[in-house]
């Protein structure tokens, strides 16, 4: 057989494409959002829980005849010091088991003294001191569990786009 007996070879060429697109806006809230964190804290040292409204906008909802854990210089007081533990950029941060449970330890410490020195001005007994106590760190413990590892980082990065070729050559006489 001669050159010329030879078509030029094509390809076929399939183009599978796969795209992953970014965190919805209602991720990018959940991942960034420590305000709900801040409020659902509020709510239940309230003696209620936490809603959102039409606008968005965090609610309280407190039941009728709902007794707070604590009087309302003993919320207003938790909510400022587990304010100072609570930060936006704790969701880019990649904490391991370790850290969280230091964090958290951090908080139950200083919680625990604060209101063993102010029990009776924030109207509290040892029980329910413990109680508001446990409630806290555990609301910031799944917060911070965002962040374990980076999973928060990993949603965000979740953008790729892998492309695969692949390729089948025209024949002509049995013969590739």
């Amino acid at each position: 057989m001669m050159e010329e007996d030879f078509e030029a070879v094509e390809e076929d060429v399939e183009q599978i494409s796969t795209t992953y697109t970014p965190p919805s806006k209602e991720e990018a809230r959940w991942i960034f959002d420590y305000e709900k964190l801040y409020w659902e804290i509020r709510a239940k040292l309230m003696g209620g829980w936490l809603t959102q409204n039409k606008l968005n906008e965090y609610v309280i909802v407190k039941p009728k005849g709902a007794t707070p854990l604590l009087n309302i210089t003993g919320i207003e007081q938790t909510m400022a010091l587990v304010n100072g533990f609570i930060t936006k950029i704790q969701a880019l941060t990649i904490l391991d088991e370790e850290r969280i449970l230091t964090l958290c330890k951090d908080l139950y410490i200083n919680l625990a003294k604060f209101y063993y020195i102010n029990m009776e001005e924030f109207d509290l007994t040892p029980e329910r001191a413990s109680l508001v106590i446990r409630i806290v760190c555990n609301l910031f413990e799944t917060n911070l569990r965002k962040s374990l590892g980076g999973r928060s980082m990993q949603i965000i990065g979740m953008t790729e786009k892998i492309i695969e070729t692949k390729t089948t050559p025209k024949r002509r006489f049995g013969i590739i």
